[in-house]
């Protein structure tokens, strides 16, 4: 897309002589560099977090949380992480990916359906963070959020207890209270 907007750009450019075709390609080129600075100072100072509910019920999905803070006055457009969840009892292993953006002094928050049909524990980290330009060109490999882990239970059922008084028990008494 970039690259068709640019060489589109030039293109006009030469065939034009346009000044406008000729100052739009200019931007697009400077704003893919731009922005690798800006990634490149950011990273340092972002903070990924994650936020698991204790407990998950087999088969059902929850929801994971999670929160991208960015304390610097530089936006980031696009913020491409890699979620990975296994579950550490029968192996079994799946991977997201989740693209969001991060606005100057805000926390994004980023809802993940996770759950597992079978029950254990389900450890999730994010695998690799990426700060990407606004076109996804230069990608700036940012530090890892903390793994996480939650229990997937069984379901489980409403114990009921039937007491069947005994037949051959008498309710009577010889001796009574002296009251």
């Amino acid at each position: 897309c970039w690259l068709l907007m640019t060489l589109g750009m030039t293109g006009l450019f030469l065939y034009t002589g346009s000044g406008f075709a000729l100052s739009l390609a200019v931007c697009l080129v400077a704003l893919v560099l731009c922005a690798l600075p800006v990634n490149l100072i950011v990273r340092n100072k972002l903070r990924v977090t994650m936020e698991l509910p204790v407990n998950m019920r087999k088969g059902e999905p929850g929801t994971a949380l999670l929160l991208v803070e960015n304390p610097t006055i530089f936006p980031v457009l696009r913020i491409c992480c890699r979620v990975w969840a296994e579950n550490r009892l029968n192996g079994q292993k799946q991977e997201l990916t989740v693209m969001t953006y991060a606005l100057p002094r805000k926390t994004s928050r980023i809802e993940l359906q996770l759950g597992d049909i079978h029950c254990g524990r389900l450890h999730v980290t994010t695998r690799k963070i990426q700060l990407l330009d606004c076109f996804g060109l230069i990608p700036v490999r940012c530090k890892q959020a903390e793994g996480k882990s939650t229990t997937v239970q069984p379901h489980t059922f409403e114990q009921q207890i039937h007491i069947l008084p005994n037949a051959n028990y008498s309710d009577d008494s010889e001796v009574y209270a002296e009251d």
